[in-house]
């Protein structure tokens, strides 16, 4: 987890590869995990998880971005740390009715994520009613429906779902929010990354100076994965300007050595699991699939800083061929996650 500022973020993920990656933005009462100050109940991002409707749209990743006071401040720190067009779709929980002032303020932000997305489908409101515990469902629809109305009359014609706050400051029904949620997403996937190589090099050099060099609890994190795929060799790696550092290896050390293998991973958005290398035509000619210590098995997944680029990959490899195993893509991506859980707090 990572703090920046006033503002939070968490990951949480599914059970398969991910395949759609989703932001939820809001206070800390309605977004937030139970032992982050979140509520006991009615947190909307566990509920999106657990939803009947995330089966049928293969896995999520849910990204949680929560500001220690307003849901508008948490907007803000999103806009201003985090680059939203890497996410299929923004979720934004606005706890209480906005009017006059705060209004405006929402107009305006919700704007701003519309632009940065490119997309207005891919931005889903939410309308929190306070008082909707002491009203009927329908009551409470009809109140956040005037003021969807009113944005949608400023040009924002995003799709909105009605809640209502709970006694505890979760949601009420937060189920039923998640479904509704979920069926308002975009079928079809967000266009491919920017290219950004330049400021994801900056990201990369800044990684470096502050990691320094090869760690104990990243070594920890490179034997697991080395022992779960049962092979000889793992790496963590930095990838800059062609080159590989290490920060933690199981085996052999890639440290500043030239790597096609994991110059490939690094531009891909989920793993890459090759079973044997000499076997596909992607590799052909790749020194690293050649010679007497040629790699035939690799399997990576990229490495990300919160603020979603792609600075590295976790590796598994050997000289021999492997077969892809049911669940590998799953273990890689745990792994890859341990990874980073161990390497932002190292970035602040």
């Amino acid at each position: 987890m990572e703090q920046v500022a006033r503002f939070e973020i968490a990951r949480l993920s599914g059970s398969d590869a991910a395949s759609r990656r989703l932001l939820v933005i809001g206070d800390a009462a309605y977004v937030a995990p139970p032992e982050r100050g979140g509520p006991a109940q009615g947190a909307l991002p566990g509920a999106l998880l657990r939803a009947p409707g995330a089966a049928h749209r293969r896995d999520l990743d849910v990204d949680v971005l929560w500001d220690l006071g307003a849901s508008l401040s948490a907007i803000g720190g999103a806009l201003s740390s985090w680059r939203l067009w890497r996410y299929d779709a923004v979720v934004i929980v606005v706890g209480g009715l906005p009017t006059g002032l705060r209004m405006l303020l929402l107009q305006r932000a919700l704007a701003r994520v519309v632009s940065d997305l490119g997309d207005e489908e891919r931005l889903v409101v939410v309308l929190a009613d306070p008082e909707g515990r002491a009203r009927e469902h329908r009551v409470a629809r009809a109140r956040t429906a005037r003021v969807a109305d009113r944005l949608v009359a400023h040009g924002l014609d995003v799709p909105f779902v009605s809640a209502r706050i709970g006694r505890s400051g979760g949601l009420l029904d937060a189920e039923t929010t998640a479904e509704e949620v979920l069926g308002l997403l975009p079928d079809r996937p967000r266009e491919p990354d920017p290219d950004d190589e330049q400021q994801r090099e900056a990201v990369v050099d800044r990684s470096l100076e502050a990691v320094g060099g090869v760690t104990t609890d990243l070594q920890r994190v490179a034997v697991l994965a080395r022992n779960s795929f049962d092979v000889p060799y793992a790496q963590v790696n930095l990838v800059s300007r062609g080159r590989l550092h290490s920060l933690a290896f199981a085996g052999r050390s890639s440290d500043a050595m030239r790597n096609t293998l994991s110059e490939f991973a690094v531009q891909q958005r989920g793993p890459t699991l090759v079973p044997d290398t000499q076997a596909d035509r992607r590799f052909d000619g790749v020194p690293e699939t050649r010679g007497p210590d040629a790699i035939r098995f690799y399997a990576a997944h990229p490495i990300e800083s919160m603020s979603g680029f792609r600075i590295g990959v976790l590796c598994v490899f050997d000289t021999e061929p492997h077969p892809i195993e049911d669940g590998d893509e799953a273990l890689l991506r745990d792994v890859a996650q341990l990874a980073e859980a161990e390497l932002i707090p190292l970035l602040r």
